[in-house]
């Protein structure tokens, strides 16, 4: 499989399992880190793809398990009635789901998509299998007793999350340093999905993601990485293409940290000990108002502008143009500049993004992308040039 290169400064480039053969003289373990994967079939997306690749291709990881969601799929409707409160249930989504695919289509020839599938099942060959049906309660999957044991049993260090829904229960404890997960967004400011949407539809110039060690609380566990990078205005997938293939390296820079320093080194983290999220945790659950009032107040989220849904959401499909066009030929006035800006700009640099020439700690989107980056780096803001759908996940709960 061939994969996009992220360019580095370093001598080390974008390639981590060469950078930690190198760097890791004196490893905190002796062994290989037992690595378990939870996927929602054998075919998936290249991003995870290149995760797996890379864990295989790693002297210090040993992918050990992978476990499989055998949930049946939902069977052929057996009568009208049946049909027709499916389409009733799924009305509300088809908006969303007729952009996502207009905007998938236009753009998904312009790089690599990491959301085109591919089989994975020669990168997962030397794990065990273990094929799981979970508990479902709504949007949340939990293990049988006998399940978790059976994941106990392969004596795993972490374990990585790419498949299921809302994970919860006695499963999140099944590895010693937890079950890691990657939340497409800055969860201080958006839980729940669907991802990197919101930054667009509210023109928020900064897009975000964080690996996560996941707990009960959705998207509220301890941060290993956090990463802030320009949103791209143009397109939803635009802006998730450069996203997730940059993200797809946090986990490698993380597990070979934990190889390296050990896990007192990752529990020292400024993002891991940071407790103005857990602070707000409750709020932001109970109420999106309160919620986001907390933290505003608490300093882990901006103080929202005036909103102007309409307008961002002609933006977002591209009709802004067009409205303000009409609006001043019927009013005979100018229409808002705001109205009229280019949806096809380049991404918006974030204000704190230091510049090459500025920049004395490092470069902005170079080195880090090795998995030797120091442990200090655990928030990291990315280059202002955009680089490269899934599915919706629920609707925002911030």
């Amino acid at each position: 499989m061939v994969f996009p290169t992220l360019h580095s400064e370093s001598s080390s480039g974008g390639n981590p399992h060469h950078a930690s053969t190198l760097d890791i003289e004196s490893p905190a373990f002796d062994r290989p880190l037992r690595i378990g994967v939870m996927l929602d079939s054998l075919t998936a997306p290249l991003w995870v793809a290149k995760i797996l690749q890379d864990i295989a291709a790693a002297p210090f990881l040993t992918l050990s398990l992978v476990v499989v969601d055998a949930t049946e799929q939902q069977s052929p409707p057996a009568t009208w009635r049946e049909w027709f409160g499916r389409q009733r249930a799924a009305a509300p989504y088809r908006l969303w789901e007729w952009y996502q695919a207009a905007d998938y289509e236009r753009f998904r020839r312009e790089g690599a998509d990491p959301f085109e599938t591919t089989d994975v099942t020669p990168l997962v060959r030397e794990a065990d299998l273990l094929r799981v049906e979970p508990l479902r309660v709504r949007f949340v999957d939990r293990f049988r007793p006998e399940d978790v044991q059976q994941v106990r049993d392969a004596h795993l260090d972490v374990m990585l999350r790419f498949g299921f829904r809302i994970v919860k229960g006695e499963i999140l404890e099944a590895a010693p340093y937890g079950m890691w997960s990657l939340h497409h967004d800055d969860n201080r400011s958006y839980r729940g999905g669907p991802a990197l949407f919101w930054e667009v539809f509210e023109r928020n110039p900064e897009s975000g993601t964080v690996l996560q060690i996941l707990t009960d609380a959705l998207d509220g566990g301890k941060v290993l990485y956090r990463s802030i990078g320009p949103t791209n205005f143009a397109s939803v997938y635009k802006n998730r293409r450069a996203t997730y293939w940059k993200s797809a390296e946090f986990m490698m820079r993380r597990l070979a940290d934990l190889h390296r320093e050990g896990w007192a080194a990752l529990q020292a983290l400024d993002t891991y000990t940071d407790t103005l999220v857990p602070l707000a945790q409750q709020a932001l659950v109970e109420s999106k108002v309160r919620g986001r009032r907390a933290a505003v107040k608490l300093g882990i989220a901006d103080e929202p502008k005036k909103g102007h849904k309409l307008r961002n959401l002609l933006i977002v499909l591209g009709l802004a143009g067009l409205a303000a066009f009409v609006y001043t030929k019927v009013t005979g006035k100018d229409a808002d500049p705001a109205w009229t800006q280019s949806r096809d700009s380049s991404a918006v640099k974030p204000a704190h993004a230091a510049s090459p020439s500025t920049s004395a700690t490092g470069p902005v989107d170079g080195s880090d992308t090795a998995p030797t980056a120091p442990l200090a780096s655990e928030e990291t803001v990315e280059s202002p040039t955009p680089t490269t759908p899934d599915k919706p996940l629920r609707k925002k709960t911030v």
